[in-house]
């Protein structure tokens, strides 16, 4: 025989199941607000930098902060050396983080500088760059939540919002930050990743690695792929990379075009007042413990990038700004034999890239 459910009984199951979820989610959040964690917990190659950088703090006096463009490109070796034997005195960590953007960045960098007192740096370079949305592959994903508190997705979405970008990239952009946020306010699933999260040992080989070969917070893709504790699945991904790149270079002098192109043609329709002006308040609480902040623009940008950057570039005072971008200016670093791929330098570009830095710092601190 046939057992039906009445309409009244369905409605009372669903009623049930809405307060079931509905504690769960009281019962997370209350949860939450009794864990305190780094801004970092959530991202090991950053975290890995952070506690480095926080329990070696006397170190260094200079710090380089963005995406893999520094992560991957600025040599900070190389860059300390030859502002040593000019009789300036850097000792730099780089804390570029591959998949970086500048809403993550800047939440990275206003809790860092909570954490300084007057004299613990002199320097600070800040990659610009735009925010990103998040991709659908790493919608939930701690790698795409860690960072949120509520500023920072304010920050987010309005960037974003008041950027040139398609009105579909703006909705899309928009909605994925909000529902990222909403499942970190939420607590949605994380418990055992806080748990498991306190058991790390960052003292491990594995935290250890992030920091690159010299300790320094620089690791060049060339180095990571053939690195013999490099994790093979990932020797493979950039070794495909890399040899994509090498049967078809076409790619780097279309990077160059789209820079030569935006430089020569500067008559954007907008500019992002808002994040000018975050930037600036990040800039300011900097400034205001004695440390000198640089915007660093590297090579290699999309058209978008240039559109929605250039012009928050152009509001900076020139001594301020280290742009080494413009395929005009700048077109060695647009060849095929200085590329691991498309958007990033080898080994030889990235010396190239490091020496330019190092002399437009000399030039304004001089």
């Amino acid at each position: 025989m046939t057992s039906f459910i009445s309409s009244s009984d369905m409605k009372k199951l669903l009623f049930k199941i809405f307060l079931l979820c509905l504690s769960v989610l009281i019962i997370n959040v209350i949860i939450k607000q009794f864990i305190t964690l780094p801004v970092t917990w959530g991202f090991e190659r950053l975290d890995s930098k952070y506690n480095h950088f926080t329990e070696n703090l006397e170190k260094y006096n200079t710090l380089m902060i963005g995406s893999s463009r520094l992560y991957r490109q600025v040599n900070v070796g190389t860059f300390d050396s030859i502002n040593n034997r000019s009789g300036i005195d850097t000792k730099t960590f780089n804390f570029g983080v591959h998949t970086m953007s500048a809403a993550d960045t800047y939440r990275f960098l206003d809790a860092l500088s909570d954490s300084l007192e007057n004299g613990d740096l002199d320097n600070v370079f800040i990659e610009l760059m735009n925010t990103n949305h998040v991709s659908v592959k790493n919608l939930g994903t701690i790698r795409s939540t860690f960072w949120y508190d509520k500023e920072s997705v304010v920050f987010g979405v309005r960037s974003i919002l008041n950027s040139n970008r398609s009105t579909i990239n703006k909705i899309y952009g928009s909605i994925s930050h909000l529902l990222s946020y909403s499942l970190e306010f939420t607590n949605a699933g994380y418990i055992s990743n806080y748990l498991e999260y306190q058991t790390i040992d960052t003292k491990s080989e594995k935290y250890q690695y992030y920091l690159g070969p010299y300790q320094s917070g620089y690791f060049p893709l060339m180095d990571e792929m053939i690195d013999p504790t490099t994790d093979e699945a990932d020797r493979s991904v950039l070794k495909a990379r890399y040899e994509d790149f090498l049967r078809d270079t076409s790619s780097a002098t279309t990077y160059k075009n789209i820079s030569i192109e935006s430089y020569s043609d500067q008559s954007y329709d907008s500019f992002n007042q808002y994040h000018y002006n975050y930037l600036e308040g990040i800039i300011s609480k900097l400034e205001s413990k004695g440390i000198r902040v640089f915007i660093l623009f590297p090579p290699r940008q999309t058209k978008e990038n240039y559109m929605e950057l250039i012009p928050i570039l152009n509001q900076f005072p020139e001594e301020q700004v280290i742009s080494v971008s413009s395929g005009i200016e700048y077109p060695e670093l647009y060849l095929a034999k200085y590329s691991f791929d498309f958007g990033h330098l080898n080994n030889e570009g990235s010396e190239l890239f490091t020496r330019e830095i190092s002399r437009k710092f000399r030039k304004k601190i001089k």
